[in-house]
């Protein structure tokens, strides 16, 4: 996909750094990010495999009983916490579903 300006000159060819379109990451339902779309498109985009000859990290994906504990940890360091201005329940509780049930499914 290109980004192009009012002179059809090209302005960007991917849809930012990972090349996902923002305009199509939030969901039917309102919901700010669509989690099933934005997470099928990162595994189409992302090889599961590594390329002949590279060795593949063992600890590469967190186990599953460590997911959530990780999310915690990682909403801590950003300053994702209950009372904080950049705190928003919702979003961290379909954050946390979406990982329930469609991840550790």
């Amino acid at each position: 996909m290109q980004v192009r300006n009012s002179a059809s000159g090209i302005v960007q060819l991917t849809y930012g750094d990972d090349g996902l379109d923002p305009v199509s990451m939030e969901g039917k339902d309102g919901t700010p990010i669509d989690f099933v779309r934005t997470l099928s498109q990162i595994k189409a985009s992302t090889p599961n495999e590594a390329a002949p000859g590279v060795a593949v990290a063992a600890a590469a994906a967190p186990l599953p009983g460590e997911l959530l504990q990780l999310l915690e940890q990682r909403l801590q360091l950003r300053g994702l916490v209950e009372g904080s201005d950049k705190y928003s329940g919702l979003f961290i509780a379909s954050l946390k579903e979406f990982i329930l049930k469609q991840v550790l499914c």
